[in-house]
């Protein structure tokens, strides 16, 4: 998700398996209103600098953790959120077989 090749990051991780071995992948899904309104604020903050927007969003007192996950979100170079059905191809194309999991976990801030 924040890579230049991710697929080609994939492929080289999922080499390194043990025969017969597993993986958990987290990726955001595609969709929804939530990655809509991320887009709105990359454009609308792509001019501001990360070091104004993070003064900004301490200055609120949030928890370091939700303004860290923010930040990842407006201002890393590479985002990406998949479908699970483009997702699931390209790992069955590199001979893996997927298990969706349905919604997000505790950890998820989105969620």
């Amino acid at each position: 998700m924040h890579t230049a090749k991710p697929f080609l990051v994939l492929a080289s991780l999922l080499n390194m398996l043990k025969p017969g071995g597993s993986a958990w992948i987290y990726i955001y899904g595609s969709g929804g209103l939530y990655w809509q309104v991320i887009a709105t604020f990359r454009r609308l903050f792509s001019s501001l600098s990360t070091d104004f927007l993070l003064a900004r969003l301490l200055a609120r007192d949030l928890p370091t953790g939700r303004v860290a996950e923010i930040i990842e979100d407006w201002k890393t170079p590479h985002l990406r959120a998949y479908s699970y059905e483009d997702f699931s191809t390209v790992l069955q194309g590199l001979e893996y077989t997927v298990k969706r999991l349905m919604r997000g976990r505790e950890y998820d801030t989105s969620e």
